[in-house]
C-alpha cells in the first residue's frame, strides 16, 4: 500500500508541474501584422497551440484559427504550452493579456 501511496504522490506531482497551460498574449510587436500563424509558428520554433483568437477590429468574435489565419497587432491569442515556454512565446509576440477568456 505504502508503494502505491508514493507512486501516486509522484504522479500527481509530474501531472501538476508539466501539463500545459493556457495563457493570454496581445499582439504588441508591428512586425507580426499581415503574417500568418503557421508562419509565426515556424519563427517562434517553440511547441505551442493557439486556441483562439479574438480579433482586434472590435468585432468581439472570437474565433478557432487554421494555420492560414493572418495575424494583426492588437489581435488576442489564447495559447496553450508547456510551462517553460511561455515566457519566450510571450517576448516573442508581445505582451501578457489579462483578458478573461470563457471557458
Amino acid at each position: 500500500m505504502g508503494e502505491f501511496l508514493v507512486c501516486f504522490v509522484c504522479i500527481r506531482w509530474y501531472l501538476r508541474h508539466h501539463r500545459d497551460k493556457d495563457f493570454g498574449v496581445r499582439i504588441e510587436h508591428e512586425s507580426i501584422e499581415g503574417m500568418t500563424l503557421g508562419h509565426v509558428e515556424q519563427l517562434v520554433n517553440r511547441p505551442f497551440e493557439v486556441s483562439e483568437i479574438l480579433s482586434a477590429d472590435n468585432s468581439k468574435d472570437v474565433f478557432h484559427p487554421a494555420e492560414s489565419t493572418v495575424l494583426h497587432h492588437g489581435d488576442h491569442l489564447l495559447i496553450k504550452a508547456h510551462k517553460e515556454e511561455i515566457e519566450p512565446i510571450i517576448a516573442f509576440l508581445g505582451q501578457p493579456d489579462t483578458l478573461r477568456w470563457k471557458k
